[in-house]
């Protein structure tokens, strides 16, 4: 009955990590199309500014990523500055864990725990498969 679960289980998350694998693929190439358009589209408004009699258009191209550059600096730089939300509930849960883990230790049967596992796993399921159904 165990190996059955724990196949059931398995076979769910190795699904899981092929989908989001899959994901991952996809993103990886609309991101290399991404920076293939990015580049001919540079090279595009490089031509056409010494068309237009800019000079050096390379020069304020490099200038343009310079800004840019500036710009991701300075929101990364804020971004990191910014403290997390609180969560109470996290919170409470990390201050609460180990006292709570001590004492089922102490008054809790091995039998138990494993049933407890293998309830909770069974709910964690359902609710992936029932939230899964509504996507």
């Amino acid at each position: 009955m165990m190996g059955g679960l724990f196949a059931v289980l398995g076979r769910h998350f190795v699904e899981v990590v092929k989908l989001r694998a899959y994901g991952v693929a996809a993103y990886f190439a609309a991101a290399v199309a991404l920076l293939f358009a990015f580049v001919f589209a540079l090279v595009a408004l490089r031509q056409w500014m010494y068309a237009a009699g800019y000079a050096y258009p390379d020069l304020w191209i490099a200038a343009g990523f310079l800004v840019l550059a500036m710009i991701a600096v300075a929101l990364a730089a804020w971004l990191q500055r910014r403290d997390p939300p609180s969560r109470p509930v996290a919170d409470l849960a990390l201050l609460a864990g180990p006292p709570a883990a001590k004492f089922a230790l102490k008054r809790v049967s091995p039998r138990t725990v494993a049933v407890g596992v293998v309830l909770l796993a069974g709910l964690m399921l359902g609710r992936r498969l029932v939230k899964g159904s509504d996507d």
